[in-house]
C-alpha cells in the first residue's frame, strides 16, 4: 500500500504502465489545506476530537475559518486554559 497525500502528485503520469500497476494500492489522503470544503471538515473532526475533554465549552469554528490553521494548532489552542 502506498499513503500520498497528492495521489495526481505522486508518480510521474509519463510512466503509465508503472502507475496503472500501483493505482489500486495507492492511499490518497488530501492535504486539509488543498480545498476549503476539506478544511472545513478537518476543523469539525477537530472540535468533535475535543469534545470529551472540553467539559461542555463549545468552541466557536468561525474563529478558524480566516486563517490557514493545523489540526495542531487548533488543539493546542482550544486546550491551552487546561495545562
Amino acid at each position: 500500500m502506498i499513503v500520498t497525500f497528492s495521489n495526481s502528485s505522486f508518480l510521474d503520469f509519463d510512466n503509465e504502465p508503472l502507475y496503472l500497476l500501483l493505482k489500486d494500492h495507492i492511499a490518497d489522503f488530501p492535504s486539509y489545506f488543498s480545498d476549503k470544503g476539506i478544511y472545513e471538515r478537518m476543523i469539525d473532526h477537530t472540535i468533535d476530537h475535543l469534545g470529551p475533554f472540553l467539559g461542555g465549552r463549545v468552541i466557536d469554528r468561525n474563529i478558524y475559518l480566516n486563517d490557514i490553521c493545523s489540526m495542531a494548532y487548533i488543539e493546542s489552542n482550544e486546550l491551552r486554559s487546561y495545562s
